[in-house]
């Protein structure tokens, strides 16, 4: 059997290997000829590969699918903010299946699943049995000042519970419930102060940023046993910084697919999808529960185990 590959690879180069014999004043009537059949061949055996140079090929992945039907409902090129597809049945679908490719390709399981926190926004699946240990440390980045979350974990596993958002300023008396640490930092890639982005605005303002690791070091934590994230597309950089020897045990986090609140000028990309996805998978992390928003297409709750 020839591949298709084969065959598209065999025809330009045959075609590119005459084209370089052309004499450069008089053509042949069988040198046009053999050209128009190389148009022809490649069209057939590659449609698009000719004479529309300006379209991007399809390029298919394990946990993003295929790059053209990305296209027509995250375009690349749209910066409109908060862009997201409009809810028809094939839009739903086209979501539906991309959110299952992760659960399906590294699946966990958790006999202790039980959700934390607010019903609707916020609440998170949590495992439960993991964290039972004499002395688990939980990090929560992006609280905007909610601590519903924080407060049922501490209640429901006695870990120590850490939030971070560098978002909402120093919070005033008897702002955080007593029991939990505030930090006003956010994560990210490196440690620097930079201006601050998030959906609050926040004009000119600047934050700190630090690694997780120097977050950890600064705390004298040797290890995580939980690491929430809902930062607003930020997670992306804060998954691409895990190192092996210090990946927290178990990942609760929201992913954004849209040009959250324009900050970011287009929506994620396929690659970007599959480079968080692939890059979990080889720290050994696996699904557990994931919840797709009814109201936010672009928008998904995920919970993952590290084996």
């Amino acid at each position: 059997m020839i591949h298709r590959e084969t065959l598209v690879y065999d025809v330009k180069h045959m075609c590119s290997f005459q084209r370089r014999r052309l004499p450069k004043k008089k053509v042949s009537t069988s040198t046009l000829i053999f050209v128009l059949l190389c148009i022809t061949l490649l069209s057939q055996v590659a449609p698009g590969i000719v004479m529309r140079r300006d379209v991007h090929p399809d390029v298919y992945t394990r946990f993003a699918g295929s790059s053209k039907s990305w296209d027509a409902y995250l375009p690349h090129k749209l910066s409109t903010p908060d862009f997201c597809t409009n809810k028809n049945q094939l839009a739903l679908d086209w979501f539906r299946e991309l959110y299952n490719r992760p659960a399906a390709i590294m699946p966990a399981r958790c006999d202790s699943a039980r959700r934390v926190g607010n019903i609707g926004d916020g609440g998170k699946y949590v495992c439960l049995s993991p964290l039972q240990s004499h002395r688990c440390v939980v990090y929560s980045l992006g609280s905007r000042l909610d601590f519903s979350f924080e407060l049922a974990l501490q209640n429901m596993t006695g870990c120590e519970v850490h939030t971070f958002d560098c978002t909402v300023g120093v919070p005033g008396s008897g702002v955080v419930p007593e029991g939990i640490n505030f930090h006003p930092w956010c994560a990210g890639p490196h440690d620097e102060i930079k201006f601050i982005s998030s959906d609050l605005g926040h004009t000119g303002e600047k934050g700190q940023y630090y690694t997780l690791q120097s977050i950890m070091n600064s705390l004298a934590h040797d290890s995580i046993e939980l690491l929430k994230m809902d930062i607003e597309r930020h997670e992306v950089e804060v998954i691409s910084t895990l190192a092996k020897h210090t990946a927290p045990s178990q990942l609760v986090f929201e992913t954004h697919l849209h040009n959250a609140y324009g900050m970011w000028g287009r929506p994620v990309n396929p690659n970007e999808w599959n480079s968080i996805w692939s890059r979990l998978e080889s720290l050994g992390y696996g699904v557990f529960s994931y919840e797709p928003n009814d109201i936010c297409l672009c928008c998904s709750e995920w919970s993952l185990l590290r084996n």
